[in-house]
């Protein structure tokens, strides 16, 4: 029985044998005639300005020599493809006369080289191609060529033995696809059954037919053709569809053709007026300065309005070339219907804008508000400052008090107040119950203005009081507001402080605990001497200065940053060094948990490496089960993506490279079956003195390497 171990070193036996007879036979009798490695045909074909030599499609590379009866190589060409033309000239450009060896070398997509060989007789006007083997060769034409391959001879093409063939070559610079006559038929379907049908048909005259046989155009197709860009003619012009779905025909020079035609009166812009399309007036009139609605009046309606059609709309005007609203293209105001639903949460809304300009200087991108005569009243600048009683606000909100003319005699006018904000009453109650209470009202926060100046030797004026006034209390008893900063006693201790933001909620509070001394921001209970809660921005710790360290944490215990529901299930640092990701208890200085079931499956692809220009991700990922080998696997995937998000997930948008599968490895395979497996491309010793060593039974080494004609030698080494 043929155990794997004898029968590999039988095999060897055989090579070693094989090789042994050969190199008997090369020393026992001159030159030995090459073994044809390969059935390639090489075709030749003459015409009295070139010779054309074609190969098969798997040949990938050809090399031409010209050799002369003395033996002097004349011409030799290289060139990538399967087809190769000579022009009938030498190296230095001269055509040639008389009679020549030529010898074509070719080499397959597997790396397999191949020689072809015949004669070219070149006269004035006459070329003859002829078929030449070994005992054909001149002595010294023999030498220069050394060993012919068996059945090495060209297969020659005469003028008058040529057939009907569609030829698929490549000249080392283009594709192509040639037939010598008749209509090239692109076809689907069982060719061999002859169940196959036409698709596209290119005639000779070159008139491409898709779904049609007798093609009468340059493109003549039986169907529908879809156009994203439309349609160009010779002219430069184009044809399209808009988005309403309207032919569009614009000119070379950009310019639309207009596709409408009516009457009307000059000045007033058209209408259609029935569902025939028949052109008419509308009642906008344009003036040349301006439009102008002509309706004319009447109580039903009001008159000269511009409205929409329905309230899912927007309205408005922009003092811009681009119709959209944006203060890029323009100051503009908007308006929107009650019921617009194209962006969400914007029903009834009234937009006013000034434009986004450069460098903005003076009026530059404001928004001014005027009365009386032309008075300014109200300003909001580029910067977002709001003045009211002044045009250069230096705050988000700046108010400035009017000041009162001089007097000539007795008492300064008093200036008005410049900004009175009256909280609102506190709600009432009914509620005639020992623990009833009316509702707290609003409190005013207000600056006062400075004392006016003295023209005399009176006394100087008075500077506004600034007052903090709680509401009034009502009823029998009631007591008028206070002003408190502090928090309520108890048997427990004190009440928390809470400062917060007015409008805001809890979760925007600051939390003082006098008890624990513990702080919240945004948390109402604070377990922490600083916990910070916050939907959208918690935290941010910033160095303005650099070098300076950003934050320490130091100390004992662990640092942690939880995920929901598990503490520490993100990020661990513990107290002993290990680092865990995806853990709480990491059990070694860097421990991520993050791998994949053994089939790959629930990966939550723990070890991405992206491009330093972000993107293009190489991965690492990990297999595992509870078994000892099979199914515990380290696998590296390459990205082999154009784009940069194309890689998004192990064997998305890239390549399996190597897998270390329990205790095989695999390379384009990520289940091997040996202790190594290559899948999917060849293993390249390129090293000449490297090779494959092989241990016999007896325990002797030996080196299998490959010589410059493929021959293998085996060489005895001392064992690694």
């Amino acid at each position: 029985m043929f155990t794997p171990r004898r029968l590999c070193a039988s095999s060897f036996l055989i090579l070693c044998l094989l090789y042994m007879v050969r190199a008997q036979d090369q020393q026992s009798g001159g030159v030995a005639p090459k073994t044809s490695q390969t059935n390639t045909t090489v075709t030749a074909s003459a015409t009295a300005e070139r010779v054309r030599f074609t190969a098969p499609s798997n040949v990938v590379r050809m090399q031409l020599q010209i050799i002369s009866e003395s033996g002097q190589i004349l011409f030799d060409v290289s060139s990538k493809g399967n087809v190769l033309d000579w022009s009938l000239q030498d190296s230095s450009g001269q055509r040639l006369q008389g009679s020549y060896l030529t010898v074509v070398t070719v080499k397959s997509l597997s790396g397999r080289v191949s020689e072809r060989t015949g004669t070219v007789s070149v006269e004035e006007k006459r070329v003859e191609l002829k078929p030449v083997e070994t005992s054909g060769l001149m002595a010294v034409q023999q030498q220069v060529v050394g060993p012919v391959e068996e059945n090495g001879a060209l297969t020659i093409l005469k003028a008058d033995e040529g057939s009907a063939v569609t030829v698929v070559a490549n000249d080392g610079k283009d594709g192509q696809i040639i037939r010598d006559h008749g209509a090239l038929s692109f076809r689907l379907g069982d060719f061999f059954s002859g169940n196959d049908q036409e698709q596209m048909r290119l005639t000779e005259q070159g008139n491409l037919g898709i779904g049609i046989a007798k093609p009468k155009a340059k493109l003549d197709v039986a169907g529908t053709v879809r156009a994203r860009e439309g349609f160009q003619f010779a002219d430069g012009s184009n044809l399209n569809v808009n988005d309403k779905g309207a032919l569009t025909l614009t000119n070379s020079n950009g310019t639309v053709s207009p596709n409408v035609s009516g009457t009307g009166t000059q000045n007033r812009l058209a209408k259609w007026t029935d569902n025939a399309g028949t052109l008419g007036d509308s009642i906008a009139s344009d003036t040349g300065t301006g439009l102008q609605l002509t309706a004319a009046p009447s109580g039903m309606v009001d008159t000269n309005l511009i409205y929409l059609n329905a309230t899912n709309g927007t309205i408005g005007m922009l003092a811009g070339s681009m119709p959209s609203y944006g203060a890029a293209s323009g100051p503009f105001f908007a308006m929107r219907g009650n019921t617009y639903n194209m962006i969400a949460s914007q029903r009834g809304m009234f937009t006013i804008a000034a434009g986004n300009v450069s460098s903005p200087a003076g009026d530059d991108g404001s928004v001014k508000f005027n009365t009386g005569n032309d008075l300014l009243r109200m300003v909001i600048r580029p910067s977002g400052n709001v003045g009211i009683g002044t045009p250069n606000p230096t705050s988000v909100l700046h108010v400035v008090g009017s000041q009162p003319p001089t007097v000539s005699s007795g008492n300064g006018t008093d200036s008005a107040p410049v900004l009175q904000v009256i909280g609102g009453q506190g709600g009432s109650t009914a509620d005639s119950s020992a623990n009833a209470r009316g509702g707290i009202g609003g409190s005013i926060i207000t600056r006062a203005g400075d004392a006016g100046g003295t023209g005399g030797i009176g006394g100087g004026g008075d500077g506004g009081l600034v007052t903090i006034q709680a509401g009034n209390g009502r009823g029998l008893g009631g007591h008028g507001g206070s002003l408190n900063i502090l928090s309520g006693d108890g048997f427990s201790g004190g009440g928390n402080i809470t400062i917060q933001a007015g409008g805001g909620t809890a979760l925007g509070a600051i939390v003082l605990q006098p008890n624990f001394g513990n702080v919240g921001i945004g948390a109402t209970f604070p377990n922490f001497k600083l916990s910070v809660v916050d939907s959208l921005n918690p935290l941010r710790v910033q160095a303005n200065s650099a070098g300076t360290k950003v934050a320490s944490f130091g100390g004992f215990g662990t640092f942690e940053i939880d995920s929901p529901g598990l503490m520490g299930g993100r990020f661990e640092v513990m107290e002993n060094g290990n680092v865990g990701i995806g853990t709480s208890t990491p059990s070694a200085k860097f421990d991520v948990q993050g791998g994949a079931d053994s089939d790959g499956t629930n990966d939550p692809k723990a070890i991405a490496l992206s491009w330093h220009g972000g993107g293009f991700r190489h991965w690492i990922r990990t297999r595992h089960n509870s078994s000892a080998v099979s199914g515990n696997a380290i696998e590296f995937f390459t990205n082999t993506s154009p784009v940069a998000n194309g890689s998004i997930a192990p064997g998305t948008g890239n390549q399996l490279v190597m897998s270390l599968n329990g205790d095989k490895v695999g390379i384009g395979t990520a289940a091997p079956n040996t202790k190594l497996q290559v899948t999917g491309g060849d293993v390249f010793v390129e090293a000449p003195d490297a090779g494959v060593i092989l241990k016999s039974f007896g325990g002797n080494c030996f080196k299998l390497t490959v010589t410059d004609f493929g021959g293998l030698t085996v060489s005895s080494i001392t064992c690694p």
